[in-house]
């Protein structure tokens, strides 16, 4: 997988590090979504893959810049 994303990555235009630190910001904040969805919801999937969705989609969108 991890060779996967790397692809992706290098294809886009722009430093290849832009992009890693934007995926790993991504990936972070998804992480918290997931545990703060899961704190919310008592531990339900269904809260948890939530926020780990919403997560995702806001830090996607902080680390655009400006």
């Amino acid at each position: 997988m991890g060779v996967h994303i790397g692809k992706i990555l290098f294809k886009k235009k722009g430093d290849p590090m832009k992009a890693m630190q934007k995926f790993a910001f991504s990936a972070i904040a998804a992480g918290a979504g997931a545990v703060g969805g899961s704190i919310l919801t008592g531990g339900s999937t269904g809260g948890t893959l939530g926020g780990a969705a919403v997560g995702g989609i806001v830090g996607h969108e902080i680390s655009k810049p400006k």
